[in-house]
């Protein structure tokens, strides 16, 4: 990475690091325009009172001097009144200026949101690619030690058959496949650090741009107010898709969002949404809803009840990603199944749909490593365990990650 690039990285740090710290001011701004016109409001009203005594006190003097002329009196009312439109108009001008002052703070803020969150795209772009330059030195590497094998086994096999006959020819060129299979073990080596090394980096790589989205996410919701604020805590927004988006059904009596985030990951769907406590009809208190399909939302800032969020991934602000049928890493076991380990069965009729669902479910429950289905895929069974592993010739299983641990 050359020296330019790491100092606009640094840049951005500095820019995401400095959006983070004022964003903890915004409630303030906000609050200090609600505050501001609160308290300009209060003193137009005390304004008004105090205007009001001493048009009272001016009338009352009137009525006692018997000296005071009508247009005396008149002229006293007007000047009490000139004077408190002075005052008025100096308490709006101050409000005016105060509000306009924030907003326009608010707005700059907003601006190099804007700018900054252009930054951490390229950032994640870059870190996806990084991924995926690590994962096709990970193959290589795979191509390579599968390569010195077979060149160990032909060694193997020529100095074998060179002491059986004693062929001096044969022992020379068993000792060229030695030689050969020693080389392409030494380049396995290699491989492997390689792809151990482009691996960490881009682990590493990645790590700093999703932290910088998430904290970008942060200062957006704190600039954006306090429905934007609580709904940020889910990587969601408030509000729910009225448009662009594919209705995937409900479920209640919920009232943690995370539930309904991971019930769709679940079901393969791209959008979660989660109504609380404050919903006005009491079937729709703290439940979810799904969508099958979502657009680009922005948000509603008025809405405290709903608020939506993405099931694999991105933001209901910029999209979010597509399902992705069992989106951990798997291992495949072709006609292998783990009987009496179940944790849970599942059956649809449909084949394809009821697997990636199964997938996925297992993928969301911390107590399943692995799933088996018929070779239809029609009826599928969630294990807790991967014991008694036998051949049959209708069940196909994936195994997590953790499940061979």
């Amino acid at each position: 990475m050359d020296s330019e690039s790491g100092g606009g990285k640094t840049t951005l740090f500095i820019v995401v690091f400095f959006l983070c710290v004022i964003s903890m001011l915004s409630g303030y701004f906000y609050y200090a325009m609600g505050s501001s016109e609160a308290e300009a409001q209060k003193k137009l009203a005390d304004i008004q009172a105090k205007t009001a005594r001493e048009l009272a006190d001016a009338k009352s003097a009137a009525e006692k001097d018997v000296n005071m002329s009508q247009e005396e009196a008149q002229k006293k009312v007007a000047e009490i009144q000139a004077k408190a439109a002075r005052e008025m108009a100096t308490v709006k001008s101050t409000a005016e200026k105060e509000v306009n002052t924030q907003k326009a703070i608010t707005a700059a803020k907003e601006e190099m949101l804007k700018k900054a969150q252009a930054r951490v795209d390229t950032e994640l772009a870059d870190a996806a690619k990084r991924v995926r330059a690590a994962k096709e030195l990970q193959n290589q590497a795979t191509a390579v030690a599968a390569s010195a094998d077979a060149r160990k086994k032909e060694a193997d096999e020529a100095m074998k058959k060179a002491k059986q006959t004693n062929d001096a020819n044969a022992k020379k060129l068993a000792e060229e496949k030695k030689k050969i299979a020693a080389d392409a073990a030494k380049k396995v080596a290699t491989a492997n650090a390689k792809a151990v090394a482009a691996a960490n980096e881009a682990k590493k790589v990645a790590k700093k741009a999703v932290d910088l989205q998430a904290r970008l996410n942060a200062a957006d919701a704190k600039l954006r107010g306090k429905n934007f604020e609580r709904s940020g805590k889910y990587a969601a927004v408030p509000g729910y898709y009225r448009t662009g988006a594919t209705w995937a059904g409900d479920h209640f009596g919920i009232s943690d969002p995370n539930w309904c985030r991971n019930r769709a990951r679940q079901l393969g769907v791209a959008s979660w949404g989660h109504r609380n406590a404050s919903h006005p009809t009491t079937k729709y208190k703290n439940s979810c809803y799904f969508y099958k399909t979502a657009g680009k939302y922005d948000g509603d800032g008025n809405d405290d009840i709903h608020m939506v969020g993405c099931a694999f991934g991105g933001n209901p602000k910029t999209g979010c990603r597509n399902p992705v049928m069992g989106f951990v890493g798997w291992s495949y076991q072709a006609k292998i199944d783990f009987p009496h380990n179940d944790r849970w069965y599942q059956y649809h009729a449909n084949g394809s749909y009821n697997r990636g669902r199964a997938l996925n479910r297992c993928a969301s429950d911390n107590g399943c490593v692995g799933v088996t289905c018929r070779g239809d895929g029609k009826q599928c069974w969630g294990k807790n365990k991967l014991l008694n592993r036998k051949g049959h010739n209708d069940r196909y299983t994936w195994i997590t990650k953790k499940g061979w641990k």
